[in-house]
């Protein structure tokens, strides 16, 4: 993660001051994050933070960094479980009635027609599916758009 974010294009004082800030401020955040201090030292900080449970301070949420990712367990929790309960229900009886139905062509068709999605990227997936998930799911009203509020697909 360290050398992921040290990758990015750009200065991340200026993105964390924003467009506005003087050469004085750009000065005083970068003191202020460590960034002024030479790549190594930054990663052994990183590093001794890290031992100890410190991952830092999430600048999206003003909060420390292990806050949110541990408020944000019990969903993925949650998600992993369904997940793994949703396969288990389709994989089990198709399982099933392809052993039963053996060297015909259904068989050939079931075992075939997942092929294409497991070529395709999962977050290329999710980007696709995303949206009109939420316009048929009640669970989860869509969000705001550049479009206003509440647009769905639907409408």
């Amino acid at each position: 993660m360290f050398v992921l974010v040290r990758l990015a294009p750009g200065d991340p004082a200026a993105a964390y001051a924003g467009p506005t800030a003087s050469p004085e401020d750009l000065d005083r955040i970068r003191a202020q994050l460590g960034l002024d201090e030479p790549l190594l030292t930054q990663y052994l900080t990183f590093l001794g933070n890290l031992l100890r449970g410190d991952l830092g301070t999430s600048y999206s949420f003003a909060a420390p960094a292990l806050d949110v990712v541990l408020g944000r367990v019990p969903y993925t929790i949650t998600l992993a479980v369904s997940a793994v309960v949703v396969t288990t229900l389709v994989a089990v009886p198709l399982g099933i009635w392809m052993a039963r139905r053996a060297d015909t062509g259904r068989e050939l068709g079931a075992t075939c027609s997942p092929s294409p999605g497991s070529r395709c990227p999962t977050s290329g997936a999710a980007s696709c599916c995303s949206p009109c998930s939420r316009c048929w799911s009640r669970c989860c009203p869509p969000r705001a758009s550049r479009r206003g509020p509440g647009w769905c697909c639907r409408r």
